[in-house]
């Protein structure tokens, strides 16, 4: 999930009890917002509505990845530079959507998408969830509630821009584009293998998982090296086992790596 147009990165180096005191001040405020943590090689995004922590994501090549212990995240804050923004839960909502929906139709060209038809049918199937639309130098994201649009986001050339759905929809036709469509969906739940078994190879021949998989794919590739249980594996590149999912059953159907108890 591309973050970009969204979320916003500006570094601000804090100290352990500063972020004490920016967490007891989010809870006593009762705010709503996302911390973004940037610690060693890491960088983490962690939401709060109302004052509480509720969701937290690594932030991989501008994508998110569930990271659900959030205790991991918080003990990361205590030597990070770390960043809270104030924003409104549909903002967080977006990146939900974006993060755990369903794609409905893949990429959609602006030239060839009526878009004032595209917005009465998702009104007619009272459709919820997140409409993604990236122009050359303009991105905006509307986030939808049964089929009705109540909040937007806009980004031109890195500043945030505003304006109403009507004039979104007349900019659209004038330039070239594409949109994404998520149906929202909570996030999914998988059957987890034993991650107290040691997960490794089951012979030299290593296969390279940074050309399918990207950086986490890389960095798991090197962990399965060094003998670590399952658990261990997914310590170090802090994020949850859904996320290693579909490299873990094609490797293992494979025959190319094995849990060893």
């Amino acid at each position: 999930m591309n973050v970009a147009g969204i979320v916003r990165i500006e570094k601000s180096d804090i100290t352990y009890s500063d972020t004490h005191l920016l967490f007891e001040k989010i809870e006593k405020n009762h705010s709503t917002g996302y911390l973004v943590i940037e610690w060693n090689e890491f960088q983490f995004l962690l939401f709060f509505e109302d004052g509480s922590a509720t969701h937290g994501f690594r932030i991989i090549d501008d994508r998110l990845f569930m990271c659900s212990c959030l205790s991991r995240i918080l003990y990361a804050c205590t030597q990070a530079y770390t960043v809270f923004h104030l924003t409104s839960s549909a903002v967080l909502q977006a990146l939900l959507d974006i993060k755990f929906g369903v794609d409905l139709y893949g990429a959609l060209y602006t030239n060839y998408t009526d878009m004032c038809r595209l917005f009465r049918l998702l009104d007619e199937n009272i459709f919820s969830g997140t409409v993604k639309i990236d122009l050359s130098y303009t991105s905006w994201v509307i986030v939808l509630d049964k089929g009705i649009p109540y909040h937007i986001i806009g980004q031109k050339e890195g500043k945030l821009v505003k304006n109403s759905l009507s004039s979104i929809l007349q900019e659209i036709t004038c330039n070239e584009g594409i949109i994404h469509i998520y149906e929202r969906k909570k996030a999914p739940k998988l059957i987890v293998p034993d991650v107290e078994a040691v997960c490794c190879w089951s012979s030299s021949d290593h296969l390279t998982l940074q050309f399918a998989y990207g950086q986490l794919g890389k960095e798991f590739e090197s962990l399965l090296d060094k003998n670590l249980t399952l658990s261990a594996i997914l310590d170090r590149l802090m994020v949850d086992f859904i996320e290693i999912a579909d490299m873990y059953t094609y490797l293992s159907a494979k025959g190319y790596i094995v849990l060893k108890k």
